[in-house]
C-alpha cells in the first residue's frame, strides 16, 4: 500500500459525506515548515476521527506499512 492510496481513500471519505467533511489535499500549517499533508475539515474532530476509521477499516486497505521508502518516521514510537 502506498501513502496515496490513503490519501485516495481520504479523499473519497470527505467526498461521500454529503459536505460534512471537506478535503485539502496539501495542507500545511504552523510548525509543518514547508512540508503538506492531508487535511479534513470539519466541526467535531473526534467524530471526524471516529467516522474515518471506520470507513477506513472497511476500505480493504492493509495499513502494514504506510511510509514511503526511506521515511524514517516518527523516531517517539516503536
Amino acid at each position: 500500500m502506498e501513502v496515496l492510496d490513503v490519501a485516495r481513500e481520504i479523499k473519497k471519505f470527505c467526498g461521500n459525506s454529503g459536505g460534512k467533511y471537506g478535503f485539502y489535499g496539501d495542507y500545511s500549517g504552523r510548525m509543518m515548515f514547508g512540508r503538506e499533508c492531508v487535511g479534513v475539515v470539519c466541526k467535531d474532530a473526534v467524530q471526524a476521527a471516529a467516522d474515518l476509521a471506520g470507513y477506513l477499516s472497511g476500505s480493504g486497505l492493509s495499513f502494514g506499512r504506510t511510509c514511503r521508502d526511506g521515511e524514517r518516521g516518527n523516531p517517539l514510537l516503536p
